[in-house]
């Protein structure tokens, strides 16, 4: 009997994973094979993304998207790894998520959850979901800690610093999403009230997004930053990232001839280690956006 017990929450895990993107392909922008399975890998599809951009040689079974948009074949590989390292990975269609949602008028939900960063990692989200009036807004409530500030520098103005570049990336999701999804995000006096409590800081860092925060960082950053809190995993691969300048160094003499300057290479060696869809926002803060899949997977927790 308590291997039984032990072995429940096992396979009650196992079966929220059980997910189709078959049903979701012509909603989301996703491209996917009729056995459900994406159709390309990360590295087959990047190869593409730098043919595109570089005009590097291509092997022979990706010249078919020489042509192609390829954001549906990166929303594939995304959205499949994000079910698959959510803890809770809850399915629904897109059309059942809008009908239910609409059943759901007055409605406040709090989600919880956590996505293994890298992989490994379980880092939570936390954010609140209220459906009013045909909208669902998702908020979440952040605490900065701060020890000290440097010296000619207080609080009030570190706060307006912070509070400004709030505002910008709550524009930023709100520009992008569809109009029946809003988002808010608000800083609170209280650490009680809040659903993350990282501290804020004069230097620059690079997170993570639930321990250490910078006034440093662009409303960009802090938009994909508030991505993690809503339960969205880095898309860029973290592990290579960190070795855009081995990659620059390289290069192979086929592609060489086509990179001239020290900013083609560093280019071509960022895209080459990132390794994913470079007009995401969770990919790249400088010039992405955030896609459909990305609002569904946030939204869809409504019933999680």
């Amino acid at each position: 009997m308590k291997f039984i017990l032990l072995l429940l929450p096992l396979l009650a895990f196992s079966k929220s994973k059980n997910f189709d993107l078959r049903q979701l392909g012509d909603d989301l922008n996703i491209k996917v094979s009729e056995e459900g399975k994406c159709l390309f890998t990360r590295n087959q599809v990047n190869n593409v993304q730098l043919h595109n951009r570089f005009n590097t040689p291509l092997k022979d079974n990706v010249l078919a998207l020489r042509n192609e948009p390829l954001e549906p074949y990166w929303n594939c590989i995304f959205i499949q790894r994000n079910f698959r390292r959510d803890s809770v990975g809850y399915f629904i269609t897109k059309n059942e998520l809008d009908r239910s949602l609409e059943e759901k008028s007055g409605s406040t939900v709090r989600v919880s959850g956590k996505i293994r960063y890298v992989g490994i990692i379980k880092k939570k989200y936390r954010y609140d979901l209220t459906h009013v009036n045909g909208v669902t807004t998702a908020t979440v409530k952040v605490y900065f800690n701060m020890d000290k500030m440097p010296e000619g520098s207080n609080f009030a103005d570190a706060y307006k610093i912070i509070d400004e570049k709030i505002e910008e990336a709550q524009h930023i999701w709100n520009k992008m999403a569809p109009n029946n999804y809003r988002f808010k995000f608000e800083r609170v006096a209280n650490e009680r009230d809040a659903f993350f409590s990282p501290k804020l800081l004069e230097k620059d860092t690079s997170g993570p997004y639930d321990s250490r925060w910078s006034l440093q960082w662009s409303e960009r950053i802090v938009a994909h930053e508030f991505g993690h809190m809503l339960g969205l995993d880095d898309e860029y691969d973290q592990i290579t990232n960190q070795l855009v300048d081995v990659n620059r160094t390289l290069i192979s003499g086929a592609n060489r001839e086509h990179l001239h300057d020290f900013s083609d290479k560093y280019n071509f060696g960022n895209i080459k280690a990132m390794r994913c869809d470079m007009t995401s926002m969770m990919c790249s803060h400088y010039r992405g956006k955030f896609n459909a899949w990305h609002f569904y997977t946030i939204f869809k927790r409504f019933f999680q």
